[in-house]
C-alpha cells in the first residue's frame, strides 16, 4: 500500500470517529408508499417517512393499526409492514393493564372497598367522615392515534349518598399528559376544560372528549 493511500485511509478512520456513523451510512432501500401514522427511528431519532424517502441499516419501522408502509431494497425486493389484529389485541390488553395500575396507585386507600358502578366497571369507595368517596375509571385505546387514554373519575357524596361533587381527569398514559379535565359543585361549575377548549357543563365535556374514547 502507497504512502499516499495509507494517509487517506487513516484519515477516514479518524473522520468516523469524529462524525457520527448516519454521515456515512448507505441507503439500502427506500419507501414507495406511506399511508397513515409511520414512524422511522434511527439511532433514537424519530422520522416521520414519505414515498422515497432512504432506508438505512438498523431503521426500526413502526405502524400503527390503521397505517402501512411499503419498502422496496437494493436487491430489488419489496415488503409491505402492516399491523395484524394480534398487535392490536396486545396494545389493547397493555392500555388496560397500566391504566388499570395507574388507578390501583392512585387509590390506595386504608379503608377502601371494591364496588360495581353503572355499566359494569368496577370502582372503589371509601368512607370519610363526611360521607363517601367513589373513585372509578375507563381507558381506551385509540388505534388511529397510537394512544391510550384513562379518565379518572371521583364522585364525593354526603352522608346520605347524595353526590355533592364531581371530579374528571382524561390522561395519555404513555406520554402522561392531562388533556382534559373538570369539577362541578352543586349548580356550579369549578373548572371545566380540554386540551383546545374551556367548555361550561358536565354533558359538553362528555362531547369534547367522546373522539378520544371511541372511534
Amino acid at each position: 500500500m502507497s504512502k499516499s493511500i495509507r494517509s487517506f485511509v487513516s484519515f477516514l478512520l479518524v473522520l468516523q470517529l469524529i462524525i457520527p456513523y448516519t454521515t456515512f451510512a448507505a441507503a439500502v432501500g427506500r419507501f414507495t408508499s406511506v399511508v397513515g401514522d409511520v414512524k422511522q427511528t434511527r439511532v433514537k431519532r424519530v422520522i416521520k417517512p414519505v414515498a422515497k424517502s432512504p432506508i438505512q441499516m438498523k431503521d426500526l419501522i413502526a405502524t400503527a393499526l390503521t397505517s402501512s408502509a411499503t419498502m422496496v431494497f437494493s436487491d430489488d425486493s419489496s415488503c409491505t409492514h402492516l399491523q395484524s389484529p394480534k398487535d392490536l389485541y396486545e396494545l389493547q390488553e397493555k392500555c388496560g393493564k397500566l391504566s388499570e395500575e395507574l388507578f390501583v396507585k392512585f387509590t390506595m386507600f386504608q379503608n377502601r372497598q371494591r364496588i360495581e358502578i353503572e355499566g359494569g366497571n368496577e370502582g372503589v369507595m371509601v368512607e370519610t367522615p363526611h360521607g363517601y368517596q367513589i373513585y372509578y375509571y375507563r381507558n381506551h385505546y385509540h388505534k388511529k392515534w397510537d394512544k391510550c387514554f384513562l379518565i379518572m373519575a371521583l364522585d364525593v357524596l354526603n352522608k346520605d349518598k347524595k353526590v355533592i361533587k364531581k371530579v374528571k381527569s382524561m390522561l395519555d398514559v404513555n406520554d402522561n399528559l392531562t388533556y382534559g379535565s373538570f369539577e362541578i359543585e352543586p349548580n356550579n361549575v369549578v373548572h371545566c376544560q380540554t386540551i383546545h377548549k374551556l367548555c361550561k357543563s358536565e354533558e359538553e365535556w362528555d362531547l369534547l372528549i367522546k373522539p378520544y374514547m371511541e372511534e
